[in-house]
């Protein structure tokens, strides 16, 4: 049976926790034994996972105790991999990714990257721009990188210098049947009651994701009037929490 573990920042909430929540519900169980690794111990996890879960440090509050505490996730990880004698380590996001090749055993390491990291980057400050150095370091390093799209294959290799050799390209997978399930539920009771409930006489756009610049939801907003000059009957929800909640 082959020993797989995963790294993710937390499982409270977000995109990559959904998409973890999918590989690994959908891994054979009868293949691969499980594991869980979530840096923060501070958030609940609010997604399924099938093994054992392992939580480390809460993140610092200070620029000085956040770095403490990278270190002592990267020693803690070497650790696990020690103890466990993982086959293979993959990791989800930037941090995850720079500890899982910082804590590098004898496993194979997996990276992914699910953004545009030069883009995303620009609205970091000092950690953006500590963040391209270190995935310019350690990123090459890497058994190989999965990215959920061909851009973002294109920025690491175009600005981060990483060779396309060690990157895949695979699309986030989706459950089917689950969709199809919920596609037919009815709305609860909030929404149903509520005076922005859907009207299934309309034409309603729903999006659904977290509520930053980077997701881009300030681009369906800017292009509703026009939308609206050739058909009234049509209806934009917004769904999601994040920065740019205010906002919009």
């Amino acid at each position: 049976m082959i020993k797989i573990a995963f790294i993710i920042p937390r499982m409270d909430e977000g995109g990559m926790p959904r998409v973890l929540e999918t590989l690994s519900m959908g891994l054979p169980k009868n293949l691969y034994e499980q594991y869980l690794i979530v840096l923060m111990n501070d958030k609940p996890i609010n997604y399924d996972f099938s093994g054992e879960i392992i939580q480390l440090l809460s993140e610092g509050k200070t620029k000085f105790t956040k770095i403490n505490i990278f270190f002592k996730r990267a020693k803690l990880l070497k650790d696990l991999k020690k103890k466990y004698n993982f086959d293979i380590v993959a990791s989800f996001g930037v941090t995850s990714n720079i500890l899982n090749i910082i804590s590098h055993n004898t496993e194979k390491v997996i990276m992914t990257e699910h953004n545009v990291k030069s883009i995303e980057h620009k609205s970091w400050g000092l950690y953006g721009r500590v963040y391209n150095l270190l995935i310019d370091w350690y990123y090459k390093k890497s058994d190989c990188i999965v990215t959920v799209s061909s851009l973002i294959a294109t920025d690491l290799i175009d600005n981060y210098h990483v060779p396309s050799a060690i990157i895949k390209v695979i699309y986030n997978g989706i459950d089917i049947d689950q969709i199809a399930k919920m596609s037919i539920e009815v709305p609860d009771d909030i929404m149903l009651n509520s005076s922005r409930n859907i009207d299934t006489n309309t034409i309603n756009i729903i999006n659904v994701g977290r509520l930053s610049k980077q997701k881009g939801q300030w681009h369906l907003i800017r292009m509703m009037p026009y939308i609206l000059e050739k058909n009234k009957n049509v209806r934009l929800f917004i769904l999601g929490n994040g920065e740019y909640y205010k906002r919009y």
